[in-house]
């Protein structure tokens, strides 16, 4: 299918729809709002996108970067328009159905873009590409991020992306990998998400604090986890029997 954008029309119809699935979770999809030159409008340079499932999040933002191109989608960060369009394009993925038909869409900013700079990540679709393209140079380092289903924003991706200096460090990033992220299994270690002292939360929270005072824009994984103090002993002991993300690639 043709890539396309929602007009002001077709935005406000989309929102419409997902205000009824609050009502009627059973609501179906208004006929014609994804194709129609009432609500949207096709790319200008025709480019085709495929109604492809993907198992993970990664999988989602790569192969959107490589059909849009980076410049071009880098050059639509902002845009309302053709983000909540993939959405909708995306939607049975995005917000499944039940086995008895039910969606639950949940927040709306997840899917409908919202510019806001508190809730760009929020969205399912543009804040995985957003993440791969702040790491466009080696792009395996965001993995770990984006292991979820499309559906879905894993814990890692959430405190990484609400505390925005961390996920401009690649060493940062890489690091979160190496601790959290079991590459043999290819999901995240069992119990990193809770609370406690040495999980995921606790790891974005104190090096939001060091970026107060270190650059960890300049320091490498192993740096930036040698920095780390001893309630993180248990993941850096299960980091060393694993590789780098980089190596995973």
């Amino acid at each position: 299918m043709l890539l396309r954008k929602f007009n002001q029309k077709g935005l406000d119809r989309f929102n419409e729809y997902l205000s009824d699935l609050n009502v009627d979770n059973r609501a179906p999809v208004p006929p014609k709002l994804l194709e129609s030159n009432a609500y949207s409008a096709p790319d200008d340079e025709g480019r085709q996108l495929d109604k492809r499932r993907f198992p993970t999040r990664f999988e989602l933002a790569q192969y959107l970067v490589e059909e849009v191109g980076v410049d071009t989608i880098g050059n639509l960060e902002m845009d309302t328009m053709l983000w909540s369009w993939l959405a909708l394009f995306y939607f049975d993925q995005l917000c499944p159905a039940s086995s008895t038909g039910e969606r639950i869409p949940r927040e709306r900013a997840r899917i409908v873009f919202n510019t806001d700079a508190k809730m760009l990540f929020r969205h399912l679709i543009a804040g995985p590409v957003f993440v791969y393209l702040a790491h466009r140079d080696t792009p395996q380092r965001v993995r770990p991020m984006l292991s979820d289903p499309v559906s879905q924003t894993g814990r890692l991706y959430l405190e990484i992306t609400d505390r925005r200096s961390l996920l401009q460090s690649p060493g940062v990033v890489e690091a979160a990998g190496k601790l959290y992220f079991d590459f043999e299994k290819g999901t995240v270690r069992p119990g990193s998400r809770s609370k406690t002292p040495g999980k995921i939360i606790r790891f974005a929270t104190v090096l939001f604090q060091f970026d107060a005072t270190w650059d960890l824009q300049s320091l490498t994984c192993d740096q930036i986890i040698d920095l780390l103090p001893g309630e993180f002993d248990e993941y850096k002991r299960l980091s060393n029997y694993k590789q780098a993300v980089l190596a995973h690639g």
